[in-house]
């Protein structure tokens, strides 16, 4: 009798830790996603226009890729020119260091766009962290938390939501 019920408490407890594995997984894969939009016309007296969206890519409490799409407007094309020499060295740089960074820059009518998809899968957080102590709160577990990055936008000027 004592053998029958250890396997059915056995069984009961397989079927329990199992199943909620599988509602955390299934929970855990589900991709959701943020925007944090930027329009900052206050820029306009040093001669440009900022507009930014960011759009957040998130499973659970980390965030797993960002898509940027940023638009600087001026009528100074040595501007633009130094942003976009600015923009790039900035990519290259991290990427190179951390990896993760995927970006294209153009400067076309008066419009520099910037686009680059930051995947934080790849993005190397712990060497970013060790380099950027600052960064440490918008971390867990070496990943970038949902908070965190919406945090970092939103201290730039950003509006974010889900």
């Amino acid at each position: 009798m004592k053998k029958i019920l250890y396997v059915l408490i056995a069984v009961l407890f397989v079927g329990i830790v199992t199943g909620c594995e599988i509602k955390f997984n299934n929970e855990s894969q589900t991709e959701k996603t943020f925007i944090c939009s930027l329009h900052d016309d206050r820029t306009s007296t040093n001669g440009y226009v900022l507009d930014a969206e960011y759009k957040g890519f998130y499973k659970g409490l980390y965030v797993s890729r960002v898509e940027t799409v940023e638009k600087i407007t001026s009528s100074n094309a040595e501007l633009l020119d130094s942003f976009k020499s600015s923009v790039e060295s900035t990519y290259l740089a991290n990427n190179a260091k951390y990896g993760g960074y995927n970006y294209n820059v153009t400067v076309s009518g008066g419009v520099l766009t910037s686009t680059a998809i930051i995947d934080y899968e790849v993005l190397d957080v712990a060497g970013m962290v060790k380099d950027e102590p600052t960064m440490k709160p918008y971390t867990k577990d070496n990943k970038m938390t949902v908070n965190g990055v919406k945090a970092i936008y939103e201290s730039l000027g950003a509006t974010c939501s889900d």
